[in-house]
């Protein structure tokens, strides 16, 4: 699983290695925590992963709740949350929760989200998310593990095109 996210960095028994630096586990992360459920902004949206393996916004629109608990309330049987998005730093602002059956998907993002993603959250379940600036999974990329929150880099913040979930 953990290739499909790594083309750069190391593999040591479970541990990842990446090009991203600096992470610190928060308590709780991984889980969904009420420190997930406030949102400054008032709104956090939902998208569900598409059957194909490949989401598109036009494809699977999203849907806005006015809090995190909401928007999980409303997914399809069988769906787990797999990643939070937020639009400020240190899991703050307007949210989008990608969900579905498995961590394997990839999420060629919307003009608001490519423009405005700075903070992420893997579930705990999942390996991680590659988050790329070129809309078709290439180009600059960050890779976020699942065990915490954590800020895009100064290249991905706000310019995210895709994200391989694993």
């Amino acid at each position: 699983m953990l290739n499909r996210l790594l083309t750069a960095g190391t593999v040591a028994g479970a541990t990842l290695v990446s090009p991203w630096a600096g992470g610190v586990p928060v308590a709780g992360a991984g889980a969904e925590t009420q420190q997930d459920t406030d949102d400054q902004d008032g709104r956090q949206c939902i998208i569900e992963a598409s059957p194909t393996g490949v989401t598109n916004v036009d494809q699977a629109p999203m849907r806005c709740y006015p809090n995190l608990a909401d928007a999980l309330r409303s997914r399809s049987t069988g769906t787990f949350t797999i990643a939070t998005h937020w639009t400020a730093a240190n899991g703050t602002g307007t949210g989008i929760s990608f969900v579905g059956p498995d961590c394997s998907d990839v999420w060629l993002t919307s003009d608001t989200w490519r423009s405005s993603m700075s903070s992420t959250r893997v579930s705990s379940a999942c390996t991680g998310a590659k988050h790329y600036t070129g809309t078709n999974c290439s180009g600059a990329f960050q890779i976020i593990p699942s065990w915490s929150i954590a800020n895009l880099n100064s290249t991905l913040n706000n310019s995210v095109g895709c994200v391989k979930y694993a």
